[in-house]
């Protein structure tokens, strides 16, 4: 079954968090077709308006495909962090948004501070989550129903995946493309772009930063 997978922008995105598992799950998406598979998986960018170009962090800016009330329904979603998330997370429309799309979704996923959006959108109640090291005191906060987990490297639970800061969206963005393309096609991936992903549970980050965010 072909899926569509979906990145959500808003004002003050991070890149990297947002790259690093799309362009993961496009690479795999090429070596599948180039396997022989007939599946034609959809790419695609959400936010708040598709006028307007919107701005990440290092002042790259896209123009989203959709905005979030003309957006299809998604298989895979990807919530990045950044300076801007903290409005996010603020954001009615946006997190409304993430609630109905996790209703068919069969992933909803973050970095970084992304996962702040995901727990004011109430995703994260009574589940495992991880989020940003540097910044764990502040996000935890968002989620009181949470089970934050600091020494993770990213945190399945579920259809919800949550990955520590930055970098680590390419670490669960791997995970998940195991259980999306298989191991055969990952295990390639990873020979070519010459990558050790982190252990799940382990994120050497934490021992750097306290669970406190000092």
């Amino acid at each position: 079954m072909s899926l569509t997978f979906g990145m959500l922008l808003y004002d003050g995105w991070e890149l990297m968090d947002a790259q690093a598992p799309f362009s993961i799950w496009m690479k795999l998406a090429s070596l599948q077709r180039h396997s022989g598979s007939t599946l034609r998986h959809q790419f695609v960018t959400v936010g708040g308006t598709k006028s307007n170009p919107i701005e990440s962090v290092s002042h790259f800016s896209v123009l989203c495909d959709h905005d979030l009330a003309s957006c299809p329904q998604l298989d895979v979603l990807v919530v990045p962090g950044g300076l801007g998330s903290v409005a996010a997370a603020q954001d009615i429309a946006v997190t409304a948004f993430i609630q109905k799309q996790a209703g068919a979704a069969k992933w909803i996923t973050s970095v970084c501070t992304g996962s702040s959006l995901l727990a004011a959108a109430g995703l994260l109640d009574g589940r495992k989550a991880t989020t940003n090291k540097f910044a764990f005191g502040m996000m935890v906060l968002y989620g009181d129903k949470t089970e934050w987990i600091h020494k993770a490297r990213y945190v399945i639970d579920g259809k919800y995946a949550t990955s520590s800061g930055v970098s680590a969206g390419a670490d669960m963005g791997f995970a998940l493309g195991r259980s999306l393309f298989g191991n055969e096609l990952v295990d390639r991936l990873l020979h070519n772009i010459q990558y050790t992903p982190n252990e799940m549970d382990d994120d050497p980050f934490s021992r750097i930063h306290s669970p406190g965010g000092k």
